[in-house]
């Protein structure tokens, strides 16, 4: 998808709206140090994904 996006020109800001853990099971009620890890994992797998594509981040 970012790959398409970039041949197209793309610009725009990327917003990831949703934030799974393992399996697609989110985990309401986890500690807040377990969302910080999640959330810094999720954003190298972003990071890693958009420079695959093409684009410099």
């Amino acid at each position: 998808m970012f790959a398409t996006l970039h041949e197209a020109g793309f610009v725009g800001p990327v917003i990831v709206e949703r934030l799974d853990g393992a399996n697609g099971k989110f985990g309401a009620g986890i500690p807040f140090k377990a969302l910080e890890e999640r959330v810094a994992k999720a954003r190298a797998n972003l990071e890693r994904m958009l420079q695959e594509a093409g684009f410099e981040t």
